[in-house]
């Protein structure tokens, strides 16, 4: 570490600050010093300071306090306190509230010189571990990023290259009717896929764009998801049932309708995908009210489940598990969007048998 290590004393008693501050000049820290509760937090609050040194026994707020309100600002700042004659209690609270170490007044020098500069070493220590742990967590990211970069321009070369194919194949001049019909299907889905992939690269990196936030009613908002959605499902075979809560009917959320709309949507295209060789090709969409402030938007797949290990990382971006094609984006953009309307989503499934997404929203009253 290029900078000097700060260390912050307090204590009410000059003499005893002084003395303290000399030693740990000797030693080459950098030194604060102040004389009450007050200062310190003031000190915290304005300075960088990589450890506190303090009195417990103080006018005003005292150590323990002081301590209280320096971890509220910066909870994993080291804190050794000076003790007299305290008693075991105290040291105990001193503990709980997140102190690293104390040391007896009046004390040796070189025990406390050799306290200080463990403590400090573990610091150090500390703040190099994070860091690794920190890079670690960058280059894994990165490597994921570029693989499914990869992923995601290999499926769209090969959603090209079948367009193209059965584009040429549309200007046989031989070509039966119903042919020629099933060639248009397929380039249309194609490249529905590619612009949905490309849709969903762009929303992420959109991040958090303009969002439009309208008073919407419940029931209204209920009835545009169920008809958006239920023809295009029954077109795939899949049976997908809706139920409304009567005690939404008159109750109203605010939100960016679209944007909502392309969360539940990319839920829904999800519990399709999950339906993938399952005869029992069925989709809930339930929309209850938890409690006065508050509803939940149920979808429920009965397909094959995610495993439990794999559960707390579906909402992260570039994380696919199982699927063939896509972006790794869809539920990261899910997240995204239903915590810009002040809402929570969670996800629970039993591995083999179903799956069921929850999105909760604040409700108008």
């Amino acid at each position: 570490m290029d900078r000097k290590i700060t260390i912050l004393v307090v204590d009410d008693e000059i003499t005893i600050r002084k003395t303290v501050e000399k030693l740990l000049n000797r030693d080459g820290y950098k030194v604060l010093t102040a004389e009450n509760g007050y200062e310190a937090v003031k000190a915290v609050e304005n300075e960088f300071i990589d450890m506190v040194i303090t009195d417990v026994n103080m006018p005003g707020i005292d150590g323990i306090e002081t301590i209280k309100r320096i971890k509220e600002i910066s909870p994993k700042l080291k804190i050794m306190i000076m003790t007299g004659m305290e008693t075991t209690t105290t040291l105990i609270e001193a503990i709980r509230i997140g102190v690293n170490d104390y040391i007896y007044k009046p004390f040796e020098v070189e025990e406390f010189r050799h306290r200080i500069k463990k403590n400090i070493e573990v610091m150090l220590l500390e703040d190099r571990n994070r860091r690794l742990e920190e890079e670690s967590v960058r280059n894994y990211k990165r490597a994921a990023i570029g693989d499914m970069t990869n992923s995601i321009v290999h499926d769209i070369k090969n959603s090209m290259t079948v367009i193209i194919g059965f584009s040429k194949l549309l200007k046989k001049e031989d070509l039966e009717k119903e042919k020629f019909d099933e060639f248009i299907d397929i380039i249309l889905r194609q490249s529905e896929g590619v612009i949905g992939q490309l849709r969903e690269v762009l929303d992420f990196a959109r991040g958090d764009g303009s969002y439009n936030f309208e008073l919407e009613s419940v029931l209204s908002f209920y009835k545009d998801i169920k008809n958006d959605n239920c023809d295009t499902y029954n077109i795939d075979r899949v049976d997908i049932e809706f139920s409304f809560d009567e005690e939404l009917k008159n109750k109203s959320v605010v939100i960016d309708k679209q944007r909502i709309k392309q969360a539940i949507v990319n839920l829904l295209s999800n519990a399709k995908d999950a339906l993938m060789g399952k005869e029992d090709k069925r989709i809930e969409v339930t929309f209850k009210m938890i409690d006065e402030d508050l509803m939940k938007i149920g979808i429920k797949d009965y397909g094959i489940g995610i495993k439990s290990e794999n559960i707390e990382a579906v909402f992260e971006p570039f994380v696919s598990f199982g699927k063939k094609h896509g972006t790794g984006l869809g539920l990261a953009i899910v997240k995204q969007i239903v915590e810009k309307m002040h809402g929570n989503v969670s996800v629970k499934s039993k591995f083999g048998d179903w799956t069921e997404f929850s999105v909760e929203l604040p409700l108008e009253n």
